[in-house]
């Protein structure tokens, strides 16, 4: 594999500046790395690193991470929403006459996004957003 082809597939990178410049390379799928770099003289200096470890590459893997990622993305938006619901519902079952509601939806909105299934159930058990009867 050429150097041309190699920098093409971007596995290669290069950093110029009056200092200096150094190029590095990264073979995927083997574990090598390999960098040139120099103080702005003609000689520089070369390091190679090899990894231990066996590279992971699979179509498992691959749609392993995809999936975590995607449980990661709805398990984020459902906390959102939870939180947003649950603070709606803690100022407006709060918001009485001479009461300062903004405790009790800042409380309900950190309830609502730690816990995004529960909160919501216990809002609705009380009536979702209606005012707490008095006694």
């Amino acid at each position: 594999m050429s150097l041309h082809s190699i920098i093409n597939q971007r596995h290669a990178t290069a950093h110029l500046s009056p200092k200096g410049a150094s190029v590095d390379f990264n073979i995927p799928l083997s574990g090598v790395g390999l960098s040139l770099h120099t103080d702005g003289g003609v000689l520089g200096t070369l390091a190679g690193a090899v990894s231990d470890t066996e590279p992971v590459a699979t179509k498992e893997a691959e749609t392993m991470s995809t999936g975590r990622a995607l449980i990661q993305i709805g398990y984020g938006l459902l906390s959102t929403v939870s939180m947003v619901a649950s603070a709606y519902h803690g100022y407006k079952r709060n918001d009485v006459p001479g009461g300062s509601p903004i405790g009790w939806a800042l409380g309900w909105g950190a309830l609502g996004s730690l816990f995004p299934v529960i909160t919501p159930v216990v809002a609705i058990a009380q009536g979702y957003a209606e005012p707490e009867k008095q006694k």
